[in-house]
């Protein structure tokens, strides 16, 4: 068996923090701070917050995400 590609990998990666955080019922706070030693990007961040709790916890990504963050997405526009 031969492994993946870093690619591949990185690709999977927000599919299996959802999965996990299912799993294990995270808080949102959980799945954000897991998402940021990740390096996922805010809006990264957000999709996958709103996949596992729901559209009303997006909010939370926003205050909990820093400063830094909305300023290299808003760069990114």
């Amino acid at each position: 068996m031969t492994m993946p590609s870093k690619s591949t990998i990185s690709a999977l990666r927000p599919s299996l923090v959802i999965a996990e955080a299912l799993v294990e019922r995270q808080q949102p706070s959980e799945i954000v701070d897991r998402a940021r030693k990740l390096g996922f990007s805010s809006l990264l961040t957000t999709a996958v917050v709103g996949a596992c709790c729901g559209e009303n916890s997006c909010d939370l990504v926003a205050t909990a995400t820093p400063a830094r963050d909305a300023r290299s997405s808003m760069d990114a526009d």
